[in-house]
């Protein structure tokens, strides 16, 4: 399957609501819908990429809650479990301020333990770019096509 077959069928073009490049010193934006499209081309399903994205975003708010908790918890080896996750998912979905967020409170929390402030300013701005994905996602979901419903 190609990267166009992994395109849905529609006459809308796939266009990033805010584009980001690894190139410009542009700001980052809040959703990378390309990111969609290579999903789509790992899987050789857009129908499961945008699924996957859709669960992604209904778990957005539960899972920056658990590395709050996470974070202020007790210190263990494997503390940053859920920011790992998150950034992870961040990068499929294509929420990349997300994704830069994560990236830097890992490299931060390897040299360091955060202090309870750095943790509620971290939580903030995670539940911050949480709704700016969740807004911006659902306005490039709302022009997808929907899927069509088999008949027997």
């Amino acid at each position: 399957m190609t990267r166009d077959e992994a395109r849905p069928r529609s006459n809308t073009p796939l266009k990033p609501i805010t584009a980001i490049t690894a190139t410009t010193r542009e700001p980052l934006g809040t959703f990378d819908s390309s990111a969609i499209s290579r999903l789509a081309f790992d899987l050789e399903s857009y129908p499961r990429a945008l699924s996957f994205t859709d669960a992604f975003t209904l778990m957005l708010n539960e899972r920056v809650a658990a590395i709050h908790e996470e974070l202020t918890g007790p210190p263990v080896d494997d503390q940053l479990t859920t920011l790992l996750s998150l950034r992870a998912s961040a990068v499929m979905a294509g929420a990349t301020q997300l994704q830069h967020t994560t990236t830097q409170a890992i490299a931060a929390r390897r040299t360091r333990s955060y202090t309870p402030d750095e943790v509620e300013a971290l939580h903030q701005r995670l539940l911050r770019e949480a709704q700016d994905f969740t807004a911006a996602y659902t306005t490039f979901r709302s022009h997808q096509p929907r899927p069509r419903r088999r008949t027997r």
